[in-house]
């Protein structure tokens, strides 16, 4: 089901959805049915480009949310969980590989520094595997290390996992390392529009977080972009509907509480 919705919102799923709709219409001349369907798509596409659509529809989603101050956090000793995205993995000729943060998973890393700076926590979980395990992209989990290392967090305090292939998956792999960390509350650092599911997902797994949001990456520096199709409102729109058909799919299945 992931896998379809990234395609759906992808330029060749796009261009896939609106050439058949146009062949039917073609084919069919008659039918107002097709005409309409096609119409809607079309119109369904274009506000989805829009970030005075998608921003505000996903500023819903991220209602209750907002940054993590120190005085939130209760006294004892604190686990910070950062959870992984995407990582852009380079392979060179000779089979030599180079692998970076994307922009969504860039200000997690970002996030989790900061916390890291405020209040000292005993350990970083830095969480993310791949959805294939032949795959030639490092696991987030070690990427995210790798750059909180560079930031200034020593290694010593940064435990990974690179397992999971969901955030389901996550929440339950760190529930089986908590023992060995010894910590009274974990602080979970993930983006806006993810937290809502992370949360649920870890709470269904037996485990109370503290929420601490990332800034969503816009990509936006002028106001009029806000009313112009961009690619930014574009991936947006992908993110929030992937969120949502994913909270419906964690409920049913038992996963998000």
């Amino acid at each position: 089901m992931s896998s379809l919705l990234w395609f759906l919102w992808s330029a060749a799923g796009v261009l896939s959805v609106l050439v058949f709709l146009a062949a039917w219409a073609y084919l069919r001349p008659n039918s107002r049915r097709a005409r309409t369907v096609l119409l809607t798509a079309i119109a369904f596409y274009f506000l989805t480009t829009l970030y005075v659509v998608s921003h505000p529809a996903g500023q819903l989603l991220a209602t209750g949310y907002r940054p993590l101050t120190p005085s939130e956090i209760p006294r004892g000793r604190t686990a910070i969980v950062l959870l992984g995205s995407g990582i852009f993995t380079a392979e060179g000729w000779d089979g030599s590989r180079y692998s970076v943060l994307d922009r969504t998973t860039a200000p997690r890393v970002l996030e989790a520094f900061r916390l890291y700076r405020l209040i000292q926590p005993a350990w970083i979980v830095s969480s993310g595997g791949n959805l294939r395990e032949d795959s030639i992209v490092e696991p987030a989990g070690l990427t995210m290390k790798n750059a909180l290392i560079q930031l200034g967090v020593p290694p010593e305090l940064i435990a990974i996992e690179t397992r999971s292939k969901t955030t389901h998956d996550e929440a339950d792999i760190v529930k089986g390392m908590l023992p060995e960390l010894g910590v009274d509350q974990i602080v979970l650092v993930t983006t806006e529009l993810h937290m809502r599911r992370s949360v649920g997902a870890f709470r269904a797994a037996g485990i109370s977080v503290i929420p601490a949001i990332a800034p969503e990456p816009t990509g936006l520096d002028d106001w009029w972009a806000w009313f112009l199709p961009t690619d930014a409102a574009f991936n947006e729109s992908k993110a929030l509907a992937h969120e949502v058909v994913g909270i419906l799919y964690y409920a049913v299945r038992g996963w998000y509480r």
